[in-house]
């Protein structure tokens, strides 16, 4: 939405339809043109199909966003092989063939921004989400480097506690949630539109010197405040 508000088309990839429509009919409403593709991030070869497709319907490619995510109650001890394949899918194998299948578009273009939304979780400890988001931080310093002569820049976010619907639950549990906030220095979550606000200039040319890096967003909860 913030990218579309900022003056660009966007194509909007999501498994939910009815989200897609909702989010797509935002968008068109900024007067930018939105194209909703329904696809499942987990059938690569459909995922591919769609970045294909946007990029048709948009006449080219200037930046990806992947910022599908997802987590889960399993710990180190309890997690299986098929909840533990669910989030590294989700979380970090999208973000690998999503990349690949936009390159050729970005480089046609003449470059442009892959923007990875990873998690401050990457450096907290945080069992298998942890290690989905610290895989998604060292691929976006790889491809940084490996794609650095088709001008394509590649750039991490780290948010902290974020009010979504993933962090839900924590509304639920105070207590916890108010430990949490306890060990940010701004004392609050953020809102889903400051962390769109850094991508919106992340994908900008004013932040052209900025690649391979994972820029956190947490409200000063990476140095753990008390």
């Amino acid at each position: 939405m913030a990218i579309a508000q900022a003056g660009a088309d966007v194509a909007l990839l999501a498994r939910s339809e009815a989200d897609l429509q909702e989010t797509a009919r935002q968008a068109a409403a900024t007067g930018r043109r939105a194209v909703p593709l329904a696809v499942d991030l987990r059938d690569l070869a459909s995922l591919a199909t769609a970045i294909d497709h946007a990029a048709q319907a948009l006449g080219g490619l200037d930046v990806l966003v992947n910022n599908a995510g997802t987590n889960t109650s399993m710990n180190e001890e309890t997690v299986t092989p098929a909840e533990f394949d669910r989030v590294m899918d989700v979380n970090f194998r999208a973000v690998v063939f999503a990349s690949r299948a936009a390159r050729p578009h970005l480089r046609a273009a003449g470059g442009g921004v892959i923007i990875n939304i990873g998690s401050i979780a990457a450096a907290k400890g945080v069992h298998v989400y942890g290690a989905s988001k610290a895989a998604v931080a060292a691929y976006t310093l790889a491809l940084s480097r490996a794609w650095a002569d088709d001008h394509i820049r590649c750039v991490a976010i780290a948010p902290g506690q974020v009010d979504t619907e993933m962090t839900a639950h924590l509304r639920a549990h105070p207590e916890r949630r108010a430990a949490l906030l306890r060990h940010t220095a701004r004392h609050r979550a953020a809102q889903p539109e400051e962390i769109a606000a850094l991508a919106v200039y992340l994908a900008s040319p004013a932040a052209d010197f900025v690649s391979g890096t994972t820029v956190a967003i947490d409200g000063g909860r990476t140095v753990y405040y008390d």
